[in-house]
């Protein structure tokens, strides 16, 4: 992980803008479930005014509350359109920033990785098998490449995700956000475990993966050359 963050500082502005669009789109998000009570309200039972989020308070009571239910409705269906279009673009702009970053990541990666393997000494090509190295360049990538953009990357959104939620929940409840958490820390704890387990196996995988890529060169290598042999065309 600290190798990761050395390659991720090389394109600091880029994750730094991927960030901020995950912030834009938290907010954007709890801004969308702020303002179902207020549409379920005027559009369902008739009322105008009712306890809504603290954050939502002054612009309900500006540009919905003071206008009658007609000219709140059309205002509140303007509001989640421009609200929806705005959060799919903060989402689009995200996964294209996470994009950028896993691709410069994984090329300057690679460059060092080509660079390190050249000034390798011929005892170590004598002792690992080929395979073994393509795959380094191979499967490794592709594992690297989900944990910058849908491991790291989505793990900082889903962190604002969270904050915004939580609070509100917690405006809404106290005492139902401690209930609740109390049977989502074993699930946490669960996924955690799993995760441990999951990672462990991927190691194995990763490490047969090797083995096929030599076993495969050489089948593919042996082939040629019986055909060679035996004058096959």
């Amino acid at each position: 992980m600290k190798i990761l963050f050395k390659y991720l500082k090389k394109v600091w502005f880029v994750v730094l803008i991927s960030i901020f669009l995950s912030f834009l789109y938290s907010l954007i998000s709890g801004f969308n479930i702020g303002l179902i009570g207020p549409i379920v309200r005027i559009l369902f039972l008739g009322q105008s005014k009712g306890v809504d989020i603290p954050f939502l308070k002054s612009f309900l009571a500006k540009f919905i509350y003071s206008v009658p239910p007609y000219v709140a409705s059309l205002r509140l269906a303007i509001v989640l359109i421009v609200a929806y279009f705005f959060r799919g673009l903060f989402y689009y702009f995200q996964r294209l920033t996470a994009f950028i970053v896993e691709e410069k990541v994984i090329a300057y990666l690679r460059e060092d990785l080509f660079n390190h393997v050249l000034d390798l000494p011929i005892s170590f090509f004598e002792k690992t098998k080929k395979g073994e190295i393509i795959s380094r360049f191979t499967y490794d990538f592709a594992s690297l490449r989900y944990t910058i953009s849908d491991g790291l990357l989505v793990f900082v959104k889903n962190f604002f995700m969270l904050i915004v939620y939580l609070y509100i929940i917690l405006w809404a409840s106290w005492r139902l956000t401690i209930f609740s958490l109390i049977f989502v820390l074993p699930v946490v704890l669960f996924m955690s475990y799993l995760s441990k387990k999951l990672k462990k196996h991927n190691l194995e995988v990763q490490k047969y993966f090797g083995k096929f890529s030599s076993y495969l060169q050489e089948i593919l290598n042996g082939l040629k050359l019986i055909k060679g042999v035996a004058g096959e065309t």
